[in-house]
């Protein structure tokens, strides 16, 4: 071989190996994860190496970089004059004082929780008027006291600044009760209509419940655990994270069936703060050991009712089941109802003195209070023509309109006839549709390239 070849061999194994280039550069620190593919035979040399360098891919890095000062939390006595200086754990600070490490794993806060003067200085009949205000019903061993501001909450300022940012003016009536709950340390059970602020009741929380953390090493499983019944949901909240927990590096992974496998196992692997996904892919990681529940500490079923309806009732028993230690667990479940199985959930997987809080009572669903509903009959033949006259005389030109259908069939055959009626078109969603088309059309109707979805309320 000439000089060229050993040259080029050298950067090769030099590249797989991790020792530095030809030119004797030292060896980085950083893990390399490479691909590699076997040459084709007819173009193979006898005295060539029988793997060729696709590409490196640098590891995701797991441990966050340190955090600034001006992140730390301040005292009690700075931010509520009234309140003195006391020793506690502070939930903006990384790594707890006596647990630098997972090595202790008796040491364990969940209490984050610091109450506001405010919220101390209320008497029981305020906290009364304002739970039958926005008809909240809670049971459980001395629940907390609700807060009316955002400011009550005892969240970081990092936390704080990005509500401020999205314009919320008061906490929904779910989060009012939640959040100081949560951030106590207590097991809870949601029942709450939808668009009332669910996914922000857990969210936040869990951001500071995760960064309280040690840190994570390169293969850990991850410290929080969100279940959705839909990919739709999980990316969504998957979202929804990543804008809040961005102020502290944390790591999230999504995780739903339609995806690949290896992406989501080499993110698994090099380790993450919280994994967010659908029950069926979630039992597949654990099944092939890519997922591990031994860092678990924080857990939350969102939409539990729909899980049931959906038929996952085996797979969330199964991931339930798989965390070693409920003892060493915060475990949040939210829900529009509350049917049998989801309390029979709540007894088993929750500690016995977890509060229930209830938006919606004896009702079989509630409907949002924000959501204007109308009834309007009319014959099957008519109804092309009845939903084509509706979205003309409802929505202005900007607007979107979404079109629920019970079956496949009837949301392919109504998609087609308001892509001829309507003048920007409609495209449809459901069971048939591939994950990656419905990625473009999710994309499509969020950037306003047509106006109308027409979906099952599965898909």
């Amino acid at each position: 071989a000439t000089r060229s070849d050993r040259a080029r061999r050298h950067e090769r194994d030099a590249a797989l190996h991790g020792e530095g280039d030809a030119r004797g550069a030292p060896r980085t620190r950083s893990r390399r994860v490479v691909r590699v593919a076997r040459a084709p035979a007819s173009r193979r040399r006898r005295d060539a190496p029988r793997i060729h360098l696709i590409s490196t891919l640098p590891s995701p890095r797991c441990r966050p970089r340190p955090r600034s000062s001006n992140n730390r939390r301040a005292s009690p006595s700075s931010r509520f004059p009234s309140v003195p200086d006391a020793p506690r754990f502070d939930p903006r600070a990384r790594v707890h004082p006596m647990q630098e490490d997972w090595s202790d794993a008796d040491v364990f806060e969940k209490n984050f929780y610091l109450e506001h003067p405010d919220v101390s200085s209320r008497d029981a009949a305020a906290v009364a008027s304002h739970r039958a205000k926005h008809a909240i019903a809670v049971s459980g061993r001395d629940p907390p006291s609700p807060i009316t501001t955002f400011e009550e909450a005892s969240f970081p300022d990092y936390v704080l600044s990005e509500l401020r940012a999205a314009g919320f003016p008061t906490p929904t009536p779910i989060q009012s009760q939640a959040w100081p709950t949560v951030l106590s340390g207590r097991d809870v059970v949601a029942v709450a209509e939808t668009g009332s602020g669910k996914t922000l009741s857990f969210l936040l929380p869990a951001v500071v419940h995760v960064n309280a953390q040690p840190y994570l090493e390169p293969g850990d499983g991850p410290i929080a655990l969100v279940l959705a019944p839909t990919r739709e949901l999980a990316k969504q909240v998957h979202a929804d994270f990543q804008h809040i927990g961005h102020a502290f590096k944390l790591t999230a992974i999504c995780v739903y069936g339609g995806a690949p496998y290896g992406d989501q196992q080499r993110l698994l692997r090099a380790g993450c703060d919280i994994v967010i996904g659908t029950p069926g892919r979630m039992k597949d990681h654990l099944e092939r050991k890519t997922l591990s529940f031994d860092k678990l500490r924080f857990r939350v079923l969102d939409e539990a009712d729909e899980m049931l309806n959906m038929g996952f009732v085996e797979d969330i028993e199964m991931i339930l089941n798989h965390a070693k230690d409920n003892e060493k667990l915060q475990t949040l479940l939210f829900s529009a109802t509350l049917p049998k199985w989801v309390a029979d959930i709540s007894r088993r997987f929750l500690q016995p003195d977890h509060v229930t809080v209830d938006l919606v009572g004896d009702e079989k669903q509630k409907a949002s209070a924000a959501v204007t509903h109308m009834l309007l009959n009319c014959q099957w033949s008519e109804r092309t023509e009845l939903v084509c006259d509706l979205i003309r005389a409802k929505v202005p030109g900007d607007g979107r309109v979404i079109v629920f259908c019970d079956t496949k069939r009837d949301c392919g055959e109504l998609q087609e006839a308001l892509q001829k009626e309507l003048e920007k078109g409609a495209k449809a969603l459901h069971g048939d549709v591939n994950q990656a088309q419905r990625e473009v059309v999710l994309a499509g109707f969020r950037a306003n390239k047509f106006q109308t979805l027409v979906a099952t309320d599965v898909a």
